[in-house]
């Protein structure tokens, strides 16, 4: 989904409401991510009411857009749940605003605060936020409470609106997102840096892996298998697969090093959630990938039970170490920084 360009209607603009981030002494913050919603996720509940894993649709990261199956960074997962579903909060929060959007329809935006602050991107942290898009219907209270400007709390559980299909989806699904610092994406901020949640005050693109927010399976569920070498003149090809019921994928590291003394030649890291590896300075940028070093080609989410996608090895990047000797690794990282590797 792309949400850093959408309009809002007039009604609906004036249901936005913002606070300053509160400081917080950097010394005293959690270090990373999944350490900071360690905290949480055991406080949670699916948003889908009555959902379960299984109804996921579509994962964080590359993907191929079922609507012109080009390749399209997702900055969220989907929920298929039919309409009129419930929408619940995951967690306690409070309303942080309603929103049309021209891509993710009715939409209802929480916001939450961090047991203590946390480190990311080189900030100290202490608010996230929760998306729920393409909702059918926002519960009347909370479309009340937006369009006069209030910000009540917001129950673990509670209705907040039902699943639809409003903006650019071709199915019922919930497009559910968590960003951390900001509610809005680098584009806008870039656009706006003076603002309290502009470039200034961040600077990163605040979309993280929802999954985050939900336990971890007792296992991370992901595996590697090389499908073709690469070669100065062919590109390499090494499968992903993972359980579509628990997408996890956050980080992808390759490393070639030379076999005589272990020095490392050539190096490239994909980050899910930093976004190392991708320009996400405009929405244009980060859904064209930089096919010159090792990139993501994703395959349809689909309806069986493995989510797999490819990683593709150049052999443009790849000719730099022709003729020698070397090592390749290929290891992966899930959101909860559980890891698998492979080498030839």
């Amino acid at each position: 989904m792309r949400f850093g360009r959408t309009l809002l209607s007039a009604a609906m603009a004036l249901a936005i409401v913002g606070v300053a981030v509160p400081s917080a002494r950097v010394g005293a913050a959690t270090d990373g991510l999944a350490a900071a919603f360690t905290a949480i996720r055991g406080g949670t509940v699916w948003p889908v009411q009555g959902g379960t894993r299984d109804a996921i649709t579509s994962t964080l990261g590359p993907r191929i857009r079922a609507a012109t199956d080009a390749y399209d960074w997702h900055r969220g997962i989907d929920l298929h749940a039919p309409e009129g579903t419930p929408v619940v909060a995951a967690l306690a929060g409070e309303l942080f605003g309603v929103r049309d959007y021209a891509d993710g329809g009715l939409t209802v935006i929480l916001r939450h605060a961090f047991p203590e602050p946390v480190l990311f991107q080189g900030r100290s942290l202490t608010l996230f936020y929760t998306f729920h898009m393409h909702l059918s219907e926002i519960e009347p209270a909370l479309a009340a409470a937006a369009a006069a400007g209030e910000t009540p709390a917001v129950a673990r559980g509670e209705r907040i609106g039902r699943v639809g299909h409003t903006g650019n989806a071709l199915s019922d699904h919930l497009h559910w997102e968590l960003r951390v610092g900001t509610p809005y994406s680098l584009e806008w901020q870039l656009a706006n840096p003076g603002s309290r949640y502009g470039a200034d005050a961040f600077g990163f693109d605040p979309h993280v892996h929802p999954m985050l927010l939900v336990p971890p399976p007792s296992s991370h569920g992901m595996s590697l298998s090389v499908t073709t070498k690469p070669t100065p003149t062919a590109d390499g090809l090494v499968r992903i697969a993972t359980s579509d019921d628990d997408p996890l994928l956050d980080r992808v590291e390759v490393r070639v090093v030379r076999r005589s003394d272990g020095r490392l030649l050539q190096g490239h890291t994909l980050d899910l959630d930093e976004r190392i590896g991708y320009d996400a300075r405009t929405t244009a940028a980060l859904d064209t990938p930089d096919t010159s070093r090792p990139w993501l080609s994703p395959v349809p989410f689909g309806s069986t039970s493995t989510w797999t996608t490819a990683l593709v090895l150049p052999a443009s990047w790849w000719s730099g170490v022709a003729g020698v000797r070397v090592r390749t690794t290929v290891r992966i990282v899930d959101a909860w920084g559980r890891s698998t590797s492979i080498s030839w």
